[in-house]
């Protein structure tokens, strides 16, 4: 009998012990009812090839955003800013990097967005200045973005960025895929190509210093492709979103001058149906650990309030925007 209401208790106990893990895990969920903890937005940012620089520095965005407690990001690889576009407005992502003229031209439903047009993404800031980087060996001969007629030219990944200012470019000295022998090849691809003298010419639009340029000129005696003069005039009347800029000549030992070339600036984006108070919370949190992200790559350490909202030609998301009048910048 005493064993039988031994065994009554215990159960008893157990039921009830049962009944208060429930209750436990049920207040630390995140479906954001009554009595549980905040609701935490899981945000996936696709940035670029892991040899490349957005990707690090997207790790750095990330870790600062992260410590909202509503919002925890990852970065992830991308093959490029037109794979991120679809990702981010089809929502299998929350956040992207890209040129901000790709969103244009998916926004007007041309280039690599024919026939189908994207009307869902909203810009959140502009950072990471990048300059257009033709390499080639010192001894090829080759002097000029003209001299690239009838030569093996690594043009950037399919779906990058990379690949359509480097066709643009080409496009403005005559030069058509017809007239070379283009290959759509990811920045480490490149190297290894250009090393096995398989091309020519890389193509990379990146901010100086990037390692992938570093690595192919410790193989080789490389000189860059200048983009200056009657030139960039062309490329600049042609496609307005591009900018005159120059690359230090303290980024890369070969150089022995500054280098002129064309730009444009890396965009962080989302989709028009993230919340406003998410965006507006993810750019507080951003702008909180600046020192961070400007000591993540060189071409960070202007990055600013003020300087986040310069050559943006898409709209700003809500969110973004309320912050930035809030910030005075806007």
């Amino acid at each position: 009998m005493k064993k039988s209401l031994l065994m009554k208790w215990i159960c008893v106990i157990l039921v009830l012990s049962l009944g208060l893990l429930t209750v436990g895990c049920g207040g630390s969920g995140d479906d954001g009812e009554e009595g549980s903890a905040v609701a935490v937005n899981h945000m996936t940012m696709g940035t670029g090839g892991v040899s490349g620089t957005w990707y690090p520095v997207g790790g750095v965005i990330c870790a600062a955003i992260s410590k909202s407690p509503i919002i925890n990001a990852t970065a992830q690889t991308a093959a490029g800013g037109i794979e991120s576009i679809r990702l981010v407005d089809s929502g299998e992502r929350q956040l992207g990097f890209a040129m901000p003229s790709l969103a244009i031209y998916a926004e007007e439903g041309i280039e690599a967005f024919e026939g189908a047009p994207i009307d869902t993404i909203r810009a959140i800031c502009a950072f990471m200045p990048m300059e257009a980087h033709f390499i080639v060996r010192a001894n090829s001969g080759i002097e000029t973005i003209a001299d690239l007629k009838g030569k093996a030219i690594g043009t950037g990944a399919p779906g990058s960025g990379d690949e359509v200012m480097c066709r643009e470019i080409l496009n403005a000295v005559g030069i058509t895929y017809n007239d070379c022998k283009p290959m759509q090849l990811s920045f480490s691809e490149q190297v290894t190509a250009f090393k096995d003298r398989q091309i020519d010419a890389m193509f990379m639009l990146a901010s100086s210093p990037t390692s992938s340029v570093l690595d192919a000129s410790s193989q080789a005696d490389v000189v860059m492709l200048s983009i200056e003069g009657e030139l960039r005039d062309q490329i600049l009347a042609a496609y307005p979103y591009y900018s005159a800029t120059t690359i230090p000549a303290a980024n890369y030992t070969f150089l022995s001058e500054d280098l002129e070339t064309i730009g444009i600036p890396t965009m962080l984006f989302t989709n028009a149906n993230e919340s406003e108070d998410v965006i507006y919370e993810l750019c507080k949190y951003m702008f909180a650990d600046l020192a961070s992200i400007q000591e993540a790559h060189p071409s960070m350490q202007t990055f600013s309030e003020e300087t986040a909202i310069e050559g943006l030609t898409v709209k700003l998301h809500p969110g973004a925007e309320k912050y930035y009048k809030e910030a005075g910048v806007l």
